[in-house]
Order: structure tokens, then sequence, then C-alpha cells
């Protein structure tokens, strides 16, 4: 996971010094094009200056908007990066107080604003993900979909439903992407796949299915064995009873 951070919501802070107005505004910022949206709602045209600066990954953005070189827009940059802080924009507005900063003052007053913006706002780790498109058969939707609920950082973006099954899209956390892989394509089993799970686990205990109903199963020879010796001894008692049966009527009839 990476020891970076972003920010949960928008957050501002605002400070005046020496009778000039400063206010920032940081939000968290997943794109390019979101950052560039996020500075143009949030610059007011009034204001003297609209100073800004962004970083999404390796990537950055910033401008002093009409200040010296290098002394607004660069220390908001240097701000986020201080706080571990990525996909992130702030933009710090000025409103002149008639008393000039000079440079030193204002690298710390932008530098600053930014800073306690910042230091105040909730943060979350940032999560690099990876994005997947899964397919399942629709005996297995309902067990994939649980175990993906289950899947710390999972997220599924789209579900849609085809002829065969259901497909999914799916953002997860890089660190468990392999994870993931394997728990799917323990469920991607062809139709009927429960028939096969139950074969498969026992066959384990060395116990095959019979492929087709009506299908005799041979015992083992000492069971068969047993079976043999019961019929017998139910033959015997039979042919005993039978015997008991014929002497008694015979009896009956010896005369006195």
């Amino acid at each position: 996971m990476s020891s970076l951070s972003t920010l949960v919501a928008t957050a501002t802070a605002r400070q005046e010094i020496k009778k000039s107005r400063f206010l920032a505004v940081a939000r968290p910022v997943p794109n390019e094009a979101a950052a560039k949206a996020f500075i143009a709602a949030n610059s007011d045209q009034t204001a003297n200056h609209n100073c800004w600066a962004w970083r999404i990954g390796q990537t950055y953005r910033f401008s002093d908007d009409g200040e010296p070189g290098g002394t607004a827009g660069k220390p908001i940059l240097q701000a986020i990066d201080g706080q571990s802080l990525d996909r992130t924009a702030v933009v710090v507005t000025r409103w002149f107080g008639g008393v000039l900063l000079g440079s030193g003052g204002l690298i710390r007053a932008y530098g600053g604003t930014a800073a306690m913006c910042l230091r105040e706002a909730e943060r979350v780790p940032v999560v690099d993900t990876v994005a997947a498109t899964v397919t399942c058969a629709f005996g297995d939707f309902a067990l994939l979909q649980a175990r993906l609920e289950a899947l710390p950082g999972a997220n599924v973006s789209v579900q849609s439903f085809t002829d065969t099954g259901a497909e999914l899209a799916v953002s997860v956390p890089k660190d468990d992407a392999d994870d993931m892989a394997r728990m799917v394509a323990d469920d991607e089993r062809p139709s009927g796949s429960q028939i096969q799970r139950i074969a498969t686990t026992c066959r384990g205990l060395m116990y095959h299915p019979p492929p087709t109903w009506g299908l005799r199963i041979r015992l083992p020879s000492q069971l068969c064995m047993l079976r043999r010796r019961l019929a017998h001894r139910k033959m015997l008692s039979w042919r005993r009873m039978n015997w008991m049966h014929s002497y008694s009527g015979l009896r009956s009839t010896t005369p006195a």
C-alpha cells in the first residue's frame, strides 16, 4: 500500500496578513480534468490573484497568477508534497490589502495558508487499484458477488447480464489483485458445476458417483459375503418354521 494520502472532502482555511486576505480551498481530485474543473469553480474573479497547485501521481501543475514567479504556486505545491498528499488540488485566493509583502512574505503567506488548510483536512490513505472485467454463469453469480463484497477495497462499478450469465466491471486494490484472480478462477465453472463439485469432493474419499440413474454399484467382497450369509440364515429359518408347522400337524392327527 502507498504511504501517500488524499483528502476525504473539501477543506478551507482563511487568514489575514498585513491587510491582505487569503482563502485556501483544497479538494481531492482523481484526474487532471477534475483538477482543472475544481480550479475554475473556486477562482474568484473579483479577487486580485487566484494561485493554485495540484499533484496526481508523478504529474503536477502550479500557477502564480500574476504574483512574482515562484512566490505563490510553487509554495502551494510544496505544502501538498510536504504533507505526503496525492490526488489533491489547492487554490489560494488573495484580496490585496494595500501593503506589499515582498517575495519572502508572499512565499510564507501562500504556502502557510495552503498548509494550514491541508492540516485541518480529513484524509485517507491512497490505495492503488486495478480494473478488471469478470464474467460468470448465472449459477455462480450470487457466490461471486458475496465474495467480492467480502474482499476489502473491491468495488463493483457496473453489472450487466447476457444470455449465459453476468458480467461485472470491478476495481480492486493492486495488492489484492492476485487473490481476486484466484478466487474468480475458482468460481468460473461450467454449467452443472454443483454436480462436478460434489463428484470432486467424493472422489477424494474414494467414492465415484454413478454417471447415470439405475447403474448398479458393486459392493466390496466382504459385504457380498455378509449378504449371502444373511440370505442363507433367512432361508434356514424359513425351512425350520415350515418343518415345525408340519410336525405340529402330524401330532394333532395321531389317535390317543
